[in-house]
């Protein structure tokens, strides 16, 4: 199983890194923030599907972002 490797949060949103490359989103989606592509909010963590293991995350008022490779 994997663990919380990074917590990133913002405005009303953040992001969760874990250990396996997995990123987790939460919070309130207003501008696609919390990038899966929907405009729904959600209080547990959602997964984001990424194109290879994510190294690094990081939020800003309205926007994330991920590092993957």
């Amino acid at each position: 199983s994997s663990m919380v490797l990074k917590i990133s949060c913002s405005f009303k949103h953040g992001l969760l890194l874990l250990t396996n490359g997995d990123v987790y989103s939460f919070g309130e989606e207003m501008h696609g923030e919390l990038g899966r592509g929907d405009e729904l909010s959600d209080d547990p963590p959602v997964l984001i599907k990424v194109l290879s293991s994510a190294t690094d995350v990081a939020t800003g008022r309205y926007h994330s972002a991920i590092i993957s490779g």
